[in-house]
């Protein structure tokens, strides 16, 4: 798989930020650049800001390999355990707060009608 990212003249990295955004196009950091899997896009934007900043120079695409045999493999099991034992915790709270609701209503409805049968006596 191959990932690609433009960078300027001065060693800044490109972010677009967006129809109307704010903040800063160039980054100073990789990690803040936007990465693009394929190569077409990356062409338009070079070419875009060869052509409407001449001064600022032709940037540079970087391309990136990589390859399935050096990915590091994470093993997801504990992650997924404790977000199923999270959930079950916050489904049986719900199901104790819902019954206890519950439980509060039938009282009161049990304690009314308990008057109203001793008014009828």
């Amino acid at each position: 798989m191959e990932l690609y990212c433009i960078q300027s003249q001065d060693g800044k990295f490109y972010k677009p930020t967006g129809m109307n955004g704010r903040g800063p196009r160039w980054q100073d950091n990789l990690s803040s650049a936007k990465f693009y899997n394929k190569i077409g896009p990356v062409k338009a934007q070079v070419t875009f800001w060869a052509n409407e900043n001449p001064e600022f120079g032709t940037p540079k695409i970087l391309k990136f390999t990589l390859k399935p045999e050096d990915a590091e493999i994470l093993d997801m099991e504990e992650y997924v355990r404790k977000g199923n034992e999270k959930r079950e915790k916050v489904k049986a709270e719900r199901k104790i707060a819902r019954l206890d609701c519950e439980r509060k209503r039938l009282e009161a409805e049990i304690k009314k009608s308990t008057e109203r049968l001793n008014s009828l006596k």
